[in-house]
């Protein structure tokens, strides 16, 4: 017997709720009632009053001329819902930030319907997919030296940065010390890999701020 995992849609457009709601059904994926939303503050809201499991969440990071909602998306990861970030907008750039703030996947509104359904079914296994232009912009990011973290290596190194000791890390991602030293040290290997090493925190700050992980201004 296949589990509901559910499936929970961020728009402002109704027509793209209707949109993901009838490829679900046409592809038979096992999602039950998916609600939708309007922001990610409706949808915080209402799980305040009613809390659910987390599960797999279409959301459009895109606020018109706004800078993109990456503090939604922070939010969302932060509850451990399984982000696939659908959006017309097609930047490199935006891509990977949103793939360093935790998205599972993120799927270009212009792409195939099917990419999209392929997203949802692999963040229901747990599973990091790439869209065919997602794809693409990472490539260019390791072209351009820019190493490919996994998304806890991007949350632990984003929080280390923002925190003064690793232990303040471990608690707010609630993994052990331990496991926050493993994931820097692979961070760092990582970049060394690519000769760009970074051996103390100020120098990991410096290729975060270069690699737009992090904003000169957010520590």
């Amino acid at each position: 017997m296949t589990c509901n995992v559910p499936l929970v849609v961020i728009d402002d457009h109704p027509i793209v709720h209707a949109g993901v709601m009838r490829w679900v059904t046409e592809a038979s994926i096992a999602t039950g009632t998916v609600p939708a939303y309007r922001s990610v503050a409706e949808f915080l809201d209402e799980r305040q009053r009613c809390a659910g499991p987390t599960g797999v969440i279409v959301f459009d990071p895109e606020r018109g001329e706004d800078r993109p909602d990456y503090v939604g998306l922070q939010q969302l990861c932060d509850l451990k819902h399984r982000v696939v970030a659908y959006s017309r907008i097609a930047s490199a750039e935006i891509i990977l930030k949103c793939l360093d703030v935790g998205a599972a996947n993120y799927i270009v509104k212009s792409e195939a319907p099917q990419h999209l359904i392929d997203a949802i079914m692999s963040a229901q296994l747990g599973m990091e997919a790439r869209g065919p232009l997602a794809a693409a912009a990472v490539r260019a990011g390791q072209q351009c030296g820019r190493p490919e973290l996994t998304a806890q290596e991007r949350r632990v190194l984003i929080e280390w940065l923002l925190t003064d000791n690793k232990e303040s890390v471990s608690k707010k991602l609630h993994i052990a010390p331990s496991t926050v030293r493993t994931h820097l040290q692979r961070i760092r290997r990582r970049y060394s890999e690519i000769h760009r090493s970074a051996p103390s925190k100020a120098a990991l700050f410096a290729r975060a701020v270069q690699d737009g992980l992090i904003g000169i201004h957010d520590v």
